[in-house]
This record gives structure tokens, C-alpha cells and sequence, in this order.
């Protein structure tokens, strides 16, 4: 819960980007708690988790990552051939 906000985070990237490469590499790595907010919903309120920006960024970049890997052919076969 740093509420840093994208535009904050924008701005000094570089430094906020190495700080998360150097989480990552040496296994330091872990996501702050998710910040609660209650937004209306008809009569009542409904809570919303709202992740860190750094949190977004590192699960993003994991996502893609993953993509590529997968699109380029370097994972294990999920159904090998039956023989």
C-alpha cells in the first residue's frame, strides 16, 4: 500500500525498475498488501482491492514473459505424444 501513483511511478521508472530487478534477482521480492477501497454499488458499498503500481508492473512483465516463452516453442509439450 504505497500509493504511488502511475504517473509518480512514470516519472521516476528507472530507479523504481531496478529497484524491482534487484528484488527480483536476489528473491527479496514480495507484494505489498493490497490497498481496500469501498465503492457505491446500488444501495450498499462493495470493497475493491487496489494493487501496487510496482505489484502491476512485476506480474505484467511475468505475464509476458510467459507469452514469449510459450510462443517461442521453449516449454515442455502439456500432452506429450502417446505411443
Amino acid at each position: 500500500m504505497d500509493r504511488v501513483s502511475v504517473e509518480r511511478f512514470a516519472r521516476a521508472r528507472s530507479g523504481y525498475l531496478a529497484e524491482l530487478a534487484r528484488a527480483l534477482c536476489d528473491g527479496s521480492y514480495r507484494p505489498q498488501p493490497v490497498r481496500r477501497v469501498y465503492i457505491p454499488k446500488g444501495k450498499g458499498q462493495r470493497p475493491l482491492g487496489i494493487p501496487a503500481v510496482k505489484d502491476r508492473v512485476e506480474k505484467w512483465s511475468r505475464k509476458f514473459a510467459q507469452r514469449d516463452k510459450w510462443n517461442s516453442g521453449q516449454h515442455a509439450d502439456p500432452k506429450p505424444e502417446r505411443r
